[in-house]
């Protein structure tokens, strides 16, 4: 079984590379998301909070 998938994987390098990257690119896109989300999320909160922070307390 091993002697065949070794066999398999050595015909079609290319093939797994493709898929390899593949997946990179995909992970890389969903943290990328994430992570630009987050800091949008946390700059929209940082400045609202920072427009009432001017106003007087009672």
């Amino acid at each position: 079984m091993r002697h065949l998938v070794l066999a398999q994987a050595r015909a079609h390098r290319g093939r797994y590379v493709a898929t390899a990257l593949a997946v990179i690119v995909a992970v890389a896109f969903v943290v990328l998301t994430l992570v630009l989300s987050d800091t949008v999320s946390a700059s929209i909160t940082k400045s609202t909070a920072a427009q009432y922070d001017a106003l007087p307390q009672w």
